[in-house]
């Protein structure tokens, strides 16, 4: 498949894009699966359980004996877990665009140079993305619809950002241009998988209801929650490399459509 050649003969639909980010994600399996089961996925799994632990040590003593050194404490630790969590995850991010742009252009991909270029202006990327997930929150406080109208208007930036301009807001700005017209498109990819996500989640939240029907200890109670968000989290690390590929196609198809006419 000439994946870079159908993405500059017309605009695609969110259904091929959606399959082009599948079909991607099988011929890049292999540096996907280095990246998920050697690197990421351990490193999550070990900050969750250690999250999930030390939280509950700290809301403990806070239901002990309150004091505000445990609640600043308290907030210190989730704020440093969201940071280094944010981070692992841009780092993972950034790694699958690479993976994906240099396959659709048919380049070597030498995990040295891969990681050369991952961390190659890595910290104003890592801005760049708290920015967009900062008004992302702010927004969604706002009954949630103004969050998902920002975050469809500026998911491409980081792309822009990473292969086409030096600077933040020269990258919004390519943006907007590049993707003007693309809204129903972009909305499309978004809805897809958010419908996917929630069948799965309710599927598998009764599935560990019924478990937990037929098992009334406390161990077991308690662990349900981080059980269930743990393989929450396993699934959507696994499938996360393929919306990321469509995304990117997604914005090329956007770049190449622009650029013919």
């Amino acid at each position: 498949m000439n994946i870079i050649a159908q993405l500059k003969t017309k605009k695609l639909t969110s259904r091929q894009l959606l399959s082009m980010g599948f079909y991607v994600y099988k011929k890049t399996f292999s540096q996907m699966f280095l990246l998920i089961g050697l690197i990421y996925l351990p490193l999550v799994l070990s900050i969750s359980w250690i999250q999930y632990y030390v939280t509950n040590q700290l809301l403990e003593q806070l239901q002990i004996n309150f004091s505000s050194s445990t609640l600043i404490l308290y907030f210190s630790f989730v704020l440093m877990f969201v940071l280094i969590v944010f981070t692992i995850n841009t780092f993972y991010y950034k790694t699958i665009v690479l993976v994906t742009y240099n396959y659709i252009h048919q380049r070597p991909l030498i995990n040295g140079s891969l990681l050369r270029e991952v961390f190659d202006n890595f910290f104003s990327l890592w801005l760049l993305m708290l920015r967009i997930a900062i008004n992302y929150f702010l927004r969604s406080l706002l009954l949630i619809v103004p969050g998902i109208i920002y975050l469809i208007n500026n998911f491409s930036v980081p792309f822009a950002f990473i292969f086409r301009q030096e600077k933040i807001e020269h990258a919004f700005t390519y943006n907007s241009i590049i993707m003007k017209g693309n809204t129903g498109r972009v909305f499309s990819l978004f809805l897809y998988p958010f419908i996917i996500y929630m069948v799965f989640a309710l599927f598998i939240n009764v599935f560990f209801s019924s478990v937990m029907d037929g098992s009334s200890t406390i161990n077991n109670s308690s662990s349900y929650p981080f059980g269930l968000s743990l393989f929450s989290q396993i699934i959507f690390i696994v499938l996360y490399p393929i919306l990321i590929n469509a995304y990117l196609c997604l914005f090329l198809n956007a770049e190449a459509q622009k650029r013919l006419t």
